[in-house]
């Protein structure tokens, strides 16, 4: 009988084309391991003029309410660094630029761009759309996201890691991801929903009729346990809970 340890759930993810206005690309904290959001460093997809791009076209919000940038460091025509030495750690934020800003031909942005910065345990519930159309940035955390959720970028650094609740004998979990621009994942990071599956005894539909004993999922394969369920789905089109 072949064993398997770790149940793997779908993950969708659908790529769009978006708007070719001035905008910012991406976002990646360089702050110490202890302060990653401390520095951040964006990048728009055109120069920009400088002079107008000021502390007063960021709101970055985090547990203890307003952020304000103690400095904006110029690196080329198009990568500048949000410094606010101090004032962040290993919790969660949100940050705010634009849509002031404007390209070298004095043309604005034509949306503020927002992003979700994560150093700590997160979860994205369904209902919740606090975060719809962000950027997604996660540095030591892990992040729980329920349901179908569109963002603009994902970003996984240090160890962090982005899963779903584990499903229940009432209640089954997915992760349904619109993402309009790129998913990075570096070496450290993963997107892992092994265990989070079928219950023992469950199986295709979240029902106990065709599980045999404490098998659970056997999705594309046998599961695990002493006995094993019907195999059912198509690991090319995964439509079910493994």
């Amino acid at each position: 009988m072949r064993e398997r340890k770790g149940i793997i759930l779908f993950l969708l993810l659908s790529f769009c084309v978006f708007p070719q206005g001035l905008k910012i690309v991406d976002l990646t904290p360089k702050g110490s391991s202890n302060n990653p959001f401390d520095v951040l460093e964006i990048e728009f997809n055109q120069e920009i003029n400088e002079s107008s791009f000021t502390v007063e076209d960021i709101v970055f919000t985090g547990p203890g309410g307003n952020i304000v940038p103690s400095n904006i460091t110029k690196i080329s025509g198009t990568k500048y660094q949000i410094i606010s030495t101090g004032q962040t750690g290993l919790q969660n934020y949100t940050i705010e630029i634009g849509p002031d800003i404007e390209n070298m031909q004095g043309t604005k942005m034509d949306v503020s761009f927002k992003a979700g910065l994560f150093g700590t345990l997160k979860t994205i519930d369904e209902a919740n759309a606090d975060y719809e159309n962000f950027a997604i940035v996660c540095y030591k955390s892990t992040l729980t996201i329920n349901g179908s959720h569109t963002f603009y970028f994902l970003k996984l650094l240090d160890n962090s890691v982005c899963t779903h609740s584990p499903c229940t004998d009432s209640s089954v979990y997915m992760i349904d991801l619109n993402i309009s621009g790129d998913v990075y994942i570096d070496a450290t990071s993963k997107i892992d929903v092994s265990g989070r599956g079928y219950i023992k005894g469950y199986t295709k539909g979240n029902s106990p009729t065709g599980a045999s004993g404490n098998a659970g999922g056997s999705y594309g394969g046998l599961g695990k346990g002493d006995t094993t369920n019907w195999v059912y789905g198509d690991y090319k089109n995964p439509e079910y809970p493994g």
